[in-house]
């Protein structure tokens, strides 16, 4: 597994580590006694995790990239953490549940004239789904993800492949819609659009709207999206929202969204097995 990490624009590959790296939930708890002798446990905010990876016989210059975020020789940080899993999901644990883990809306935007609403039918996994109900002949029809930490989007390595996929459904005709990533400069500048293949939806089940592409020249972030053809939609619809992912690589099945890790290189273990190589270990605990 390729990891990644460095600030937006200055993503760096690291050496691949060894089999083994975990990735530990830790979410913040507070115990209360009762003066009947229960116990009541207040889980607070959402969990962060302690990320922890290990390499064999090191050269010295693998080594120094390591210990380069772990001094403050990059900056102090926090970092993006881009673990390159097949099956990683990059959107929050709400998005990808299309409002199942959340029963709300956070996470996801769209234009003024255009709404969302946390529904409990049509579902394709889990209670609920996100419903996107536009009116007639919309002059965007646009629902995209919000990017973590108010980023304009999520941060790319150079030349790195990318999809976003979704289930679509409609509640009434035929409305077309096109899955896409915007590709954007160090400011926040559209350099381009990859879209997917157009997909005709209606009432009858799901389908999925998909796209993958690799990030283009100076590229530094990457932005997922549904688009509606105003022309499919002659009345008001709204489109069903089911199982979205988006993940580095050309495809990918559903997964719970694991977010965009931010870290700090907390601690980093060097062990000389030989005189020019080593042996390392990295814990890097999430921020935010």
């Amino acid at each position: 597994m390729t990891l990644y990490l460095g600030r937006p624009g200055a993503l760096v590959e690291l050496p691949d580590p060894d089999p083994g790296v975990t990735a530990t939930p830790v979410r913040a708890a507070a115990d209360h006694q009762l003066l009947g002798g229960g116990r009541v446990v207040d889980l607070l905010g959402t969990p962060r995790r302690i990320i922890t990876a290990s390499w064999t016989r090191l050269l010295d210059d693998e080594y120094a990239l390591l210990e380069e975020f772990h001094s403050g020789a990059r900056g102090s940080g926090p970092f993006a953490l881009l673990p390159s899993a097949a099956r990683w999901n990059y959107l929050t644990t709400g998005q990808a549940a299309a409002t199942s883990a959340t029963a709300n809306t956070s996470g996801w935007t769209v234009t003024a004239s255009e709404s969302v609403a946390s529904v409990s039918a049509p579902v394709l996994r889990g209670p609920r789904c996100l419903a996107w109900t536009v009116p007639a002949a919309p002059t965007s029809g646009l629902l995209a993800p919000v990017a973590p930490g108010g980023a304009p989007g999520w941060s790319t390595p150079p030349a790195v492949a990318w999809y976003f996929a979704a289930a679509v459904r409609a509640s009434t005709g035929a409305p077309e819609v096109t899955a896409r990533l915007r590709w954007l400069d160090a400011a926040g500048t559209q350099l381009s659009i990859s879209i997917g293949p157009p997909l005709t939806i209606s009432a009858s089940g799901w389908l999925t709207a998909a796209v993958a592409a690799t990030a283009p020249a100076g590229a530094v972030y990457v932005v997922p999206r549904l688009y509606l053809t105003a022309a499919t939609i002659p009345a008001p619809t709204t489109v069903y929202v089911d199982t979205p992912r988006l993940g580095i690589g050309t495809s990918g099945s559903w997964t719970p969204g694991r977010g965009l890790p931010l870290v700090t290189l907390t601690d980093l273990t060097d062990t000389y097995p030989w005189a020019d190589v080593h042996d390392a270990k990295a814990v890097f605990t999430e921020v935010g």
